[in-house]
């Protein structure tokens, strides 16, 4: 019942707890895709798994939050997660289910980041002081761009990418 636990510290007031928690997602992120499916799907209470699943009641709305946070050591980890989670293949051969994980649907993973609003925080942290930052942003906004026209089109009509 490690989301749960991982869902509440992500509203904790605390700078250190947060870093350590988006550490630990983007970790989850970086794996199988239906660890990245479970992180979207997360709920609260004692499951993670609602009866009726959205991406609205998982972690990701909370990193998206995340990225413009003051503090840098909080923001990079939770940029990293996203970023995972852009680049994560989100097919299987199973049918559309994980074979071990069947309540889990899949869906495109950049799709969910997309609708908690990403992409302007992203252009955002572009112009930040880090180039570590720089980097990392301009890595998952490549990640979006390289989806469906319409996943294009949201990269383009935010301004990230100037007119050649």
């Amino acid at each position: 019942a490690v989301l749960p636990t991982l869902r509440r510290m992500l509203h904790y007031d605390d700078d250190e707890v947060l870093t350590s928690t988006c550490w630990t997602l983007s970790h989850l992120c970086d794996g199988p895709a239906y660890h990245i499916s479970a992180v979207i799907y997360c709920a609260g209470g004692m499951r993670c798994l609602a009866s009726a699943l959205s991406p609205r009641n998982g972690l990701i709305p909370r990193l998206v939050e995340l990225l413009l946070h003051p503090n840098p050591k909080v923001g990079k980890p939770a940029l990293r997660a996203v970023g995972n989670v852009v680049c994560a293949d989100c097919t299987n051969d199973h049918g559309g289910r994980f074979a071990d994980r069947p309540h889990l649907p899949i869906v495109d993973f950049t799709e969910i980041i997309l609708d908690c609003g990403a992409v302007p925080r992203l252009r955002r942290l572009i112009g930040s002081p880090s180039r570590e930052i720089q980097k990392e942003a301009c890595w998952t906004l490549s990640n979006i761009a390289a989806g469906t026209s319409s996943q294009i089109e949201a990269v383009l009509a935010s301004g990230a990418v100037p007119p050649l």
